[in-house]
């Protein structure tokens, strides 16, 4: 049924984490080909279940990874600054 839920329920979600612009994000597929595979299997031209399922769900993790990447690092700069406030002016002599 997985086939089927990507060209039917999950086609939007699909189409977005296919597109050519959210596959040069990840930088690991050629956007040409997944997209090509995609659209076979999206128009039932073929049957790629498997490598569509395989790559939407990688982007699925590669958008969250990212995401809490990015959320860390924010957290961390907060910190840096919330102990650079709490050390005080720097003296020189």
């Amino acid at each position: 049924p997985i086939g089927e839920w990507m060209r039917k329920e999950l086609r939007e979600l699909t189409e977005a984490e296919l597109s050519e612009r959210a596959l040069s994000r990840s930088e690991i597929f050629d956007a040409e080909v997944v997209r090509s595979v995609w659209e076979n299997h999206r128009d039932g031209v073929v049957v790629a279940t498997p490598m569509v399922w395989t790559v939407l769900m990688f982007q699925l993790w590669h958008d969250a990874a990212r995401e809490r990447i990015a959320a860390a690092a924010r957290r961390r700069s907060e910190v840096l600054l919330d102990e650079h406030d709490l050390q005080g002016p720097i003296n020189e002599h």
